[in-house]
């Protein structure tokens, strides 16, 4: 459940940035605190109702969450399954699309360093298509 609640977490942070908004003006919009709001969108006790006023106050619903979800190259995993991965195939289509390794790991909710250290240190290969765990 906490890759989940990971996932979710990265997905908030992509949206918030890509807002513009400050986080006092989305709190200010969802009614939350400051410092929920600010923990929210760091993926820390992310509740179900901060993220659902959250989501409202970007503009998003579930399914988009999930559509934004796999534009960043995310899998929700299946209850039962391991923790979430990383699309290669999705994050060098980024890459052949010109976006930085920043701008990636960005969009993926990482800072660049963790993108990296992530792909250098949980490289594993399942059939045709290569994938990154995220631990």
């Amino acid at each position: 459940m906490q890759a989940t609640i990971d996932i979710i977490g990265q997905v908030l942070y992509a949206k918030y940035k890509s807002s513009q908004l400050s986080k006092r003006e989305l709190a200010d919009r969802t009614g939350l605190a400051l410092n929920t709001v600010t923990n929210a969108v760091s993926g820390k006790n992310l509740t179900l109702i901060s993220m659902l006023k959250i989501m409202d106050a970007l503009g998003i619903n579930l399914s988009d969450l999930v559509s934004e979800a796999e534009k960043m190259g995310l899998q929700f995993p299946k209850p039962g399954e391991a923790p979430p991965t990383i699309n290669t195939d999705k994050v060098k289509e980024m890459i052949d699309e010109g976006q930085s390794t920043l701008q990636v790991a960005s969009r993926l909710g990482m800072k660049t360093e963790e993108l990296e250290e992530v792909i250098e240190a949980t490289k594993v290969t399942q059939g045709p298509q290569e994938v990154f765990e995220v631990v």
